[in-house]
């Protein structure tokens, strides 16, 4: 009896079988079953969820990788993590406000009587946007300067604080991909998520400034 092979199965997976190829399944029942399994194999893994890594796995998979000689370096003292998870919290609020001052689309609050007065400079105009397409427009000009304005700050403070910057920024690099990764996970659930887009952009500056600091060290 006739049979299709293994590479013409699996492509009948996603194609229509040819007259030829339907003249051989129709003859050969436990061959039409075994098609018709990978079909629902398919179909199960394509309904599978989506699957992220618990954000506190980090630790034990560095170990992992450190084992497999992945990533290099010792690893960093508490006080070193601390200072960068305050880092990110402050970061995380700031972003927060952020993105609750657009969501609730009202004015900068103005400044006490004596502070602005005579100051056109200081003088500040409620946002508003004739669509959602100007406004989305706008969020993105603004996230732009911002990151640009970020990198930059970020560059200066690591030329100031020199000696407080990680020694492997190669396991800092690794931590932040892990993060952009989570971060533009959640961006593509909830694009229009002011909070989700900032944090990726946030962590875009963060990953170039890595970046910087590892061309100038010449890490290999």
């Amino acid at each position: 009896m006739e049979r299709l092979s293994l590479e013409q199965l699996a492509r009948l997976v996603d194609e229509r079988p040819t007259s030829e190829e339907r003249a051989i399944l129709d003859a050969n029942p436990a061959l039409r079953r075994e098609l018709d399994a990978l079909r629902a194999q398919k179909g199960a893994l394509r309904d599978l969820p989506s699957m992220l890594p618990p954000p506190d796995s980090w630790p034990e998979l560095e170990e992992k990788l450190m084992a497999e000689g992945l990533i290099r370096g010792p690893r960093r003292d508490p006080a070193f993590w601390r200072k960068w998870m305050r880092m990110a919290a402050g970061l995380v609020l700031f972003i927060g406000g952020t993105a609750f001052g657009w969501a609730a689309g009202g004015a900068p609050a103005a400044a006490p009587n004596g502070l602005s007065a005579g100051s056109e400079a200081a003088e500040t105009q409620a946002v508003s946007f004739a669509s959602l397409e100007e406004a989305m427009l706008a969020v993105q000009e603004a996230e732009q300067e911002w990151s640009a304005a970020f990198g930059e700050f970020r560059r200066l403070l690591g030329a100031q604080s020199e000696r407080e910057l990680p020694g492997d920024p190669a396991v800092r690099l690794a931590a932040i991909d892990a993060l952009l990764a989570a971060s533009r996970a959640a961006v593509q659930e909830s694009p229009a998520d002011q909070f989700f887009n900032g944090l990726v952009v946030s962590t875009l500056a963060e990953r170039q400034q890595t970046l910087r600091q590892i061309s100038r060290a010449n890490w290999h």
